[in-house]
């Protein structure tokens, strides 16, 4: 499962997870560490290729504990190289850099030589995005060597190109030199994307050697390549490069290029930094066609583009600066102080050294018990929310039951009285019209035992939770607005939880169904429910619209909130690049 899973990584993210799902509910029954750990990692990898960092990172830790816990050499120095990735992303370039180092003291310990090459091509583009071209070819070349001993054809073909992206501006022909032999090398494997980008930048580079000819040949040998690829936003750059080629033979249909990768950079999916770009180039090509309303015009939206992008980058360094210093001050305070008590304490009496005891026990002493005093004070504030809780919830679970009377003995009665009295006068008048509204008011009265059935359904010690989840999630199906996936692994997750923890998991459910239900306009729905020692984990994921940046919260989150807090749980909302994600974490009580 685990192979079946990998082979489907650079192809469908779906089905990768489809399949890892599958693996760890079949590793959850033997209980292996070791592929447990392999497990854990997929699902760390599949939610980074998937954009979720925040899921991708969790997961991944926990395939570092179990790795380590199994001796998985293997997983232990990939895990730590996709937490470098993670931080790398981030732009926690500290981080990232510990992350890689740890990988290769991980690797260096084992008889493996598979994965040097990855994580040498990483450190080189982490030391080119600090602008350090010499330490990258250094760790380029180490890449390069490894990939040739252990045959890894993909990241050697990619280290050759990213050499010849540095060597492109210093000298040409060396670059011309490690874009050729790539791209033998990514037509030998088939590899379309990374033929594509060597095609571009062959292209790119003969422009810049003044080779027209050679330039066109290879824009048209990427162009062909974008049906197999299955991705036409890359025809952003195919037009950009057309563009930059028309620049210096033909201005008019320079502009006319430039304007097409404009239209398909605004349909997504194009780094900002190649708009900014795009803008210049426009700017410039109407200046030298001497439309200089056009070029101001152009020139103006460079440089509010610029500007935004510079702000941002600039805040985030401006509070990466000024955390590194205030820690760097607080470093500086405690080193300090320590030289002073170090004077102070040789030049102190024996007395004076008993006495600074003696008040240091008081102090302590006055501390523990302040300590004390808050933490008794925060366990009683957090037991009268827990009791307000289930106040609020039994309470709600009250008013369901006497709604539901109400819904079936008041209205629903009425409705059969109505009825009963149709049936009688349809005898005298026997009409078409009176047949048809008692079928209006038949199906009405079903509307309304099933709406009072749903709110008295409730949850016995007996219950099969598993199946009652599986029942409400077929009646949304029902309405054939969305289809939905469970997973339950193991699959006695729910056998030891007590009544009340059922009862409350269960009503989540039904508000999770019914948000989705009404807000989300999602297609399909995954939910897995797993079981980590003492919590279980429930993660929804949907292919709906997500949540807007100023969503108010309902009724029915407020009411899931309620509910986790009686057991100390936590939720996380986030939006994906297909939808939505919510994220339960429960203690099992």
């Amino acid at each position: 499962m685990i192979d079946r899973s990998n082979s489907f990584l650079s192809s469908n993210l779906d089905s990768a997870m489809f399949y890892m799902k599958k693996a760890y509910d079949l590793n959850d029954r033997i209980g292996n560490d070791y592929y447990r750990a392999r497990c854990l990692y997929n699902f760390g990898n599949i939610n980074y290729k998937k954009g979720y960092l925040r899921k991708a990172r969790y997961f991944t830790k926990q395939a570092l504990f179990f790795a380590n816990k199994s001796k998985n050499e293997k997983i232990l120095y990939r895990a730590e190289n996709l937490l470098g990735l993670m931080e790398y992303d981030n732009a926690e370039y500290d981080k990232s850099i510990m992350h890689f180092q740890n990988a290769l003291k991980k690797i260096s310990e084992t008889d493996f030589d598979d994965y040097y090459a990855t994580i040498y091509f990483n450190l080189g583009n982490l030391t080119i995005t600090k602008q350090d071209t010499l330490n990258a070819l250094v760790y380029y070349d180490l890449a390069r060597k490894h990939a040739l001993l252990s045959k890894d054809t993909l990241t050697e073909l990619i280290t050759y190109n990213s050499i010849a992206l540095i060597e492109i501006d210093k000298d040409r022909n060396k670059a011309e030199k490690y874009f050729k032999k790539a791209l033998i090398l990514s037509k030998k494997i088939n590899e379309y994307s990374e033929t594509f980008n060597i095609h571009i930048n062959l292209s790119n580079l003969y422009n810049k050697k003044r080779n027209f000819e050679k330039s066109i040949i290879h824009l048209r040998d990427a162009e062909v390549l974008i049906d197999k690829i299955g991705n036409k936003s890359l025809y952003f750059y195919i037009n950009f490069n057309y563009g930059g080629l028309y620049e210096k033979k033909n201005y008019q249909k320079a502009i006319e290029f430039y304007h097409k990768a404009e239209g398909i950079y605004d349909l997504g999916g194009i780094p900002i930094e190649q708009k900014i770009s795009l803008l210049k180039s426009i700017s410039n090509t109407y200046a030298k066609s001497e439309n200089f309303e056009k070029a101001n015009e152009y020139q103006d939206h460079y440089y509010k583009l610029k500007d935004s992008l510079f702000t941002i980058e600039r805040e985030k360094d401006y509070n990466h600066l000024l955390a590194k210093f205030e820690i760097e001050k607080k470093n500086n305070q405690i080193l300090q102080l320590t030289k002073q008590k170090e004077i102070e304490s040789l030049n102190a009496s024996k007395l004076l050294i008993v006495t600074l005891l003696l008040g240091a026990i008081v102090i302590a002493i006055f501390f523990i018990f302040l300590q004390r005093q808050k933490s008794q004070k925060k366990i009683k504030e957090k037991e009268e929310k827990i009791n307000i809780s289930k106040g609020i919830l039994e309470g709600q679970n009250e008013e369901r039951n006497r709604l539901a009377k109400e819904l079936h003995d008041g209205v629903a009665g009425s409705l059969v009285g109505i009825n009963l009295m149709l049936e009688h006068e349809n005898d005298v008048q026997k009409t078409g019209t009176i047949i048809e509204i008692q079928k209006n008011i038949n199906n009405l009265y079903e509307e309304i035992r099933d709406i009072s059935h749903d709110l008295r359904r409730g949850v016995t010690e007996n219950t099969n939770l598993q199946r009652m989840i599986h029942n409400l999630a077929s009646s949304y199906e029902r309405t054939k607005k969305f289809k939905s996936n469970l997973l339950f692994f193991p699959d006695s997750i729910f056998s030891d939880v007590n009544f009340n923890f059922k009862m409350d998991i269960y009503r989540i459910f039904q508000e999770i169904y019914t948000n989705i239900y009404k807000h989300s306009q999602a297609k399909n729905i995954e939910i897995s429910c797993t079981q980590n020692s003492d919590h279980i984990n429930i993660i929804i994921e949907d292919d709906g619209k997500g949540f807007s940046d100023n969503y108010t919260e309902g009724i029915g989150l407020k009411n899931i909130k309620e509910r986790l807090n009686k057991y100390q749980g936590e939720m996380i909302m986030e939006n994906s690049n297909q939808g939505s994600v919510i994220i339960l974490n429960m203690p099992i009580k």
